[in-house]
């Protein structure tokens, strides 16, 4: 009696509605992601492809919402996520001045005259925007520029 080879009906049957199947080699980091669109393929779900990078703007005003933090647009358009972390908070001397890269003297000699303190530090912080001094907590707030 012939045993091995080929038989028909022999095996495990497919679980794939399109049967015949092969194998590939992909990163392992996509694997997961690549059988699931390829299910979804075979179940004959219509998959709409968004480019990454408007995917990624989806994603963060999604999760936004989730955790009520700001979405602006910036000046060219892409949409920015603003987290708690990156709202600034207000900073003394010494942190100004380490954010501007000068020393916390410099700054102390401007703050009596907020207008030049402002342009001055906003010349000068990494995302251009301009602080203000307050007396009562000796504090330096960041100031949002609306022209």
């Amino acid at each position: 009696m012939p045993r091995g080879g080929r038989r028909e009906n022999a095996g495990r049957k497919s679980i794939w509605k399109h049967r015949e199947t092969t194998v590939i080699r992909v990163p392992k980091a996509f694997a997961e992601e690549l059988l699931e669109i390829a299910q979804k393929l075979d179940s004959g779900e219509d998959l709409e492809f968004v480019p990454k990078s408007k995917a990624r703007q989806i994603e963060k005003v999604t999760q936004s919402k989730l955790k009520n933090d700001s979405v602006i647009q910036s000046k060219n358009g892409q949409l920015e996520l603003v987290t708690e972390s990156k709202k600034l908070q207000p900073l003394s001397s010494r942190a100004l001045g380490r954010r501007l890269g000068i020393s916390k003297n410099s700054i102390a000699s401007r703050r009596d005259d907020s207008d030049v303190l402002f342009k001055w530090t906003e010349e000068r912080d990494p995302d251009n925007i301009g602080w203000r001094y307050n007396s009562s907590d000796k504090k330096y707030y960041p100031i949002e520029n609306v022209t």
